[in-house]
């Protein structure tokens, strides 16, 4: 017989445990059943993201549905990052195909994939995707 582990709380759950990448264990009342949900999923779902229709300044801890259906975006990380600022970035409408996201790393360096390019260079986003932007070892990830 497995061993059963009690729940020590049911607080809400605080911004370090949702800094990992585990996945957790939600109960979902319509379903009557238990979901494994992402880091990712969980945050979105408690979280309030902010619709972006034209150039913007990131703030860190910043959640972005960026739609481009009207045209190219660009959005411009701060100079001063520390270690652990997050950026959250969503097609929300699906329009980075026709109308590109472009990330501005001001001065930072995104980590370098091995595709020859500029890590100093800003990053095009021209396909539907939802991903987060984590400052870690002096350079921009992404997650």
């Amino acid at each position: 017989m497995a061993d059963i582990k009690r729940v020590p709380s049911l607080d809400p759950i605080t911004a370090a445990e949702l800094a990992s990448d585990d996945l957790h264990v939600i109960w979902d009342a319509s379903a009557a059943t238990f979901k494994r949900i992402s880091k990712v999923e969980l945050v979105r779902a408690l979280a309030a993201w902010e619709v972006v229709i034209a150039d913007f300044n990131a703030v860190g801890g910043g959640l972005y549905d960026v739609d481009t259906s009207a045209g190219a975006i660009a959005a411009t990380i701060p100079a001063d990052l520390v270690e652990g600022d997050r950026f959250a970035f969503n097609d929300f409408v699906g329009s980075w195909g026709t109308h590109a996201l472009t990330i501005d790393p001001n001065g930072n360096e995104f980590e370098d994939i091995g595709d020859g390019s500029d890590p100093a260079l800003p990053m095009t986003c021209d396909a539907t995707a939802q991903f987060e932007l984590v400052f870690a070892d002096g350079k921009l990830r992404v997650r």
